[in-house]
């Protein structure tokens, strides 16, 4: 089934089944489109507004640039269902004779490879979509700063819950070096996105002391 093309329900009761996919890596996938959604409503908001005139060339290239997130988590979200059904079909593969052996192992490494590369492009753009964020908190609409806030967070929630199905490949990926690029890579990407979280929490901080202050 196509899961990028289906409405909300009909993923969330697929999700809710006794089906392993969609599962883990797909919800992560929602959440990250969710978050990039939510800061291309942060710049929509601050659009064509007299008082934002700065911010308008800014707050257009945002409203391009998660839109085009959006569709990458999508598309990231069925690709992460076709990967696992791909080490599933390679998990079925006959193992009778030593070649039917080595053709199963080797469909099943490029599998595991496979599932392992997509969540890791999906931390990488939660990453994206939490820089969005941090500039959509700075510069767009402060009545809608709460909302930055919230995509920033749900973009790390996306790119953590990714990171459980990169830890979950590594040890059966065989090449040690190549586990070993995949480990660095995501947690570079964590790392960076909770610099940007941090970064937008406390610009939200600060607007939300300036209003209990009456500032």
């Amino acid at each position: 089934m196509d899961f990028k093309n289906a409405e909300i329900k009909t993923f969330l009761e697929n999700l809710a089944s006794n089906s392993p996919a969609p599962g883990g890596g797909s919800a992560s996938a929602v959440c990250g489109a969710l978050a990039a959604s939510l800061v291309s409503m942060v710049a929509n908001l601050t659009v064509g507004k007299e008082k934002f005139t700065e911010q308008e060339h800014l707050m257009r290239q945002l409203v391009a640039e998660t839109k085009e997130l959006r569709e990458k988590f999508l598309k990231l979200m069925q690709e992460d269902i076709d990967a696992f059904n791909l080490y599933m079909s390679a998990l079925r593969m006959k193992k009778e004779t030593e070649l039917e052996k080595r053709a199963r192992k080797a469909a099943m490494q490029d599998a595991i490879r496979l599932s392992t590369e997509v969540p890791l492009k999906m931390i990488d753009a939660c990453v994206q979509t939490a820089e969005l964020s941090l500039s959509a908190a700075r510069c767009g609409n402060p009545g809608a700063v709460s909302d930055a806030g919230t995509a920033a967070l749900m973009a790390e929630a996306a790119a953590k819950s990714a990171s459980y199905n990169v830890y979950m490949n590594l040890p059966h990926v065989s090449a040690p070096e190549l586990a070993g690029s995949y480990q660095i890579r995501m947690n570079e990407g964590l790392e960076k996105i909770a610099e940007l979280v941090s970064e937008v929490s406390d610009i939200l901080q600060k607007i939300f002391d300036a209003t209990v202050n009456g500032e």
